[in-house]
């Protein structure tokens, strides 16, 4: 078992339906007998961790056109209706280790002219001396008299619901949200199946829990989901009422179940209902600091008498809106329409559960629905890149040894985009995507490579979440053979507003992701037109020696095609304690065309070691172009052949003697 957040407060709200008058067929709820019609109990811990104080609040509703000097209204201190409840047994809320409290202050949250019921809370505050009652739950009891006269089960009785406490294995319970009433229509006589259902709903979404009844019954049932079963000709033909009592059982160990109840009035009218119009289906998502606007739609289908429609709605999570009522429903081409409006804040982070039903001016309501709405924390954008279509994985720089990625190697000539993508699972988002110093980048480095473009975002919706993309375009130009540099890009998203005391209730998350771009050394594209004289001008030598690179290229003078590799050069092995400026000065080649050649070799880092290990030396190589008339044929071997007359000749700069060649056979003198 875990312990669990608080859902947070809730806003009174009224209902929005205050007709004159009912006709008879909706008229189902009778003003006779007791004022009771339904509640349920939930409870947490108090913000004192080192105490055993829970807060309980019994959510109840009651016979709006009921009065008397024991059951009246009063304005509380910060100006909210208040009731104090009573009856023929006192409604009475037991804590379980002998103490009680009375329902004389109940705080109204909501209201029904046309159903005839008023909703309210009222919250105790309760110290218990130990977290369970020596190991098993303390329960809670909430009884009083009396139910209704015209119930066709238990009518005129006393009530008594239990919920269990254990501060050891909860810090809360679910609570179970519904509206008071809950209407069915009565099945015809030709239907088979004279059952109707309604679903029941937890705000708070707890791996699970399972529902049963307190009172096994031929007439109802409820499935482990929550979904109850109402046989409707358990009434008469005119229709009737009867209460459901249900259980809510979050938490089982060794036989000891842990569960909230809940005890509804069902009515069953034989007329025919109101309807909603494409009522939202599933759990929406919502996130803290984005607003959720859903449109309510009802009408009345068959309609002789003209009838009209507007909403009864439970009570609201704090922050919640309701429009007023637009169209009367009379038909479903002109259906009643209201807007909901709520910008949910951090502290209502989980399961939001809002119930309402369409009423008609008759009196007769649709079957309740309700909107469960789960508040999750924003999530942080997500960053991804694309080379040339092809997805490529990339690096995390703020998740420790996380592998440095890089793009397969890009090609000189060639243009090459670089697709930048972030997405958020928040669709409401507005992302931003910018280039960030890599992690250990020298200051003033560039943000992206050396002649690239980045292009416009292009904002969009995939799969249910926010999506921004951005296009780097980046053609490797000559003299970026070996570039080889990591590139940062972050993404952040919006903060949300529309909260109180705070300007960021969604939280600005930032998320940074690199990808190594590398560029391919030796190799040349040829573009439209370029000749092998043209791309020995670009690299400072002659056709000469790129033909001699270029084995393939029959002739000099013949037509280079588009996309044709040049080899520009020889790959050559780096060795331990090898440098740059030794190695060019060796093949005959100036720093700067060396350089131009390596681009990942600074010219002020040409009199270093590139590496002093066969392993660190392992992979690194670099791109020459030897010259044979100003490099050095020396060679570690020219001690073995120095007596040899064919390589005595064969002097730096010096041109080879006539006719003469080395033996095939010569070897090192040992």
């Amino acid at each position: 078992a875990g312990k669990m957040g608080w859902a947070g407060a809730l806003l009174s709200v009224v209902a929005l339906l205050g007709f004159a008058s009912r006709g008879a067929e909706g008229n189902v709820v009778a003003t006779t007998g007791g004022h009771f019609r339904y509640a349920t109990i939930f409870w947490r811990k108090t913000d004192d961790m080192t105490s055993n104080t829970i807060e309980v609040t019994i959510e109840s509703a009651w016979r709006r056109s009921y009065s008397s000097s024991y059951f009246t209204a009063a304005i509380g201190a910060g100006g909210e209706e208040m009731m104090k409840i009573n009856g023929k047994e006192t409604p009475e809320l037991m804590f379980g280790d002998g103490t009680s409290q009375f329902l004389e202050s109940v705080k109204i949250t909501a209201y029904s002219e046309t159903e005839d019921w008023f909703m309210g809370q009222q919250v105790f505050t309760k110290t218990y001396n130990t977290p369970n009652n020596n190991g098993q739950p303390w329960e809670l009891r909430f009884k009083g008299c009396c139910r209704m006269s015209g119930l066709v089960n238990n009518p005129d009785a006393s009530w008594d619901m239990m919920a269990h406490v254990d501060l050891i294995e909860f810090d809360m319970s679910p609570r179970i949200v519904s509206l008071p009433v809950v209407s069915l229509m009565r099945v015809a006589d030709a239907m088979t199946d004279k059952t109707q259902s309604f679903q029941l709903n937890t705000a708070q979404l707890m791996t699970g829990t399972k529902w049963s009844l307190a009172v096994a019954s031929s007439d109802q049932s409820v499935n482990d989901q929550g979904v109850v079963t109402i046989n409707t000709w358990a009434v008469g033909a005119t229709g009737g009422m009867m209460h459901v009592l249900a259980y809510a059982t979050f938490f089982e160990r060794g036989g000891v179940m842990h569960k909230v109840p809940v005890d509804i009035l069902v009515t069953i009218t034989a007329g025919a209902q109101p309807s909603f119009i494409n009522f939202p289906g599933g759990m929406m998502t919502a996130r803290p600091g984005f607003p959720v606007e859903v449109d309510l739609q009802g009408y009345q289908d068959v309609n002789p008498s003209g009838l009209f429609v507007g909403f009864t709605v439970g009570a609201l999570p704090e922050g919640a809106h309701l429009s007023t009522v637009r169209g009367k429903g009379a038909a479903l081409a002109t259906p009643a329409v209201m807007t909901f409006k709520w910008t949910p804040c951090t502290h209502q982070v989980g399961a939001n559960v809002i119930c309402f039903d369409v009423v008609n001016s008759a009196g007769v309501a649709a079957t309740q629905r309700c909107l469960v709405i789960n508040v999750v924390p924003d999530e942080a954008p997500t960053l991804s890149f694309k080379l040339d279509t092809v997805a490529q994985a990339s690096r995390d720089p703020l998740v420790a040894g996380a592998a440095k990625m890089r793009t397969p190697m890009l090609s000189i000539g060639l243009e090459h985009r670089l697709e930048i993508i972030a997405h958020d699972m928040n669709p409401q988002d507005t992302l931003t995507i910018k280039a960030v110093p890599a992690p250990g980048a020298p200051e003033g480095a560039p943000l992206t490579p050396p002649s690239s473009v980045m292009g416009v975002a292009v904002a969009s919706t995939v799969g249910g979440g926010a999506h921004l993309s951005v296009m780097l375009t980046f053609a490797p130009k000559h003299d970026h053979g070996g570039y080889e540099v990591e590139h940062c890009f972050e993404v952040s998203d919006d903060c949300g507003g529309g909260c109180p005391g705070t300007d960021c209730p969604g939280g600005m998350h930032k998320t940074v992701a690199c990808v190594t771009v590398a560029v391919r050394r030796c190799e040349f594209v040829v573009r439209e037109g370029q000749q092998l004289q043209q791309v020995a001008a670009i690299y400072g030598t002659d056709w000469l020696q790129l033909w001699s690179h270029n084995q393939r290229i029959m002739h000099p003078d013949m037509q280079l095609s588009p996309a044709d590799t040049l080899n520009i050069g020889h790959l050559y092995d780096v060795q331990p304690y090898d440098k740059a400026a030794e190695v060019a000065e060796r093949f005959g080649m100036t720093p700067e065309g060396f350089t131009r050649l390596n681009a990942n070799v600074a010219m002020d880092a040409m009199a270093r070691e590139a590496c002093t290990t066969v392993t660190n030396c392992q992979g690194v190589q670099w791109c020459v172009m030897p010259n044979s008339c100003t490099g050095k044929s020396g060679s570690i071997y020219q001690e073995g052949f120095k007596d040899q007359a064919w390589y005595a000749s064969a002097t730096d700069g010096a041109a080879a003697p006539a006719g003469g060649s080395a033996p095939a056979d010569t070897q090192p003198a040992p």
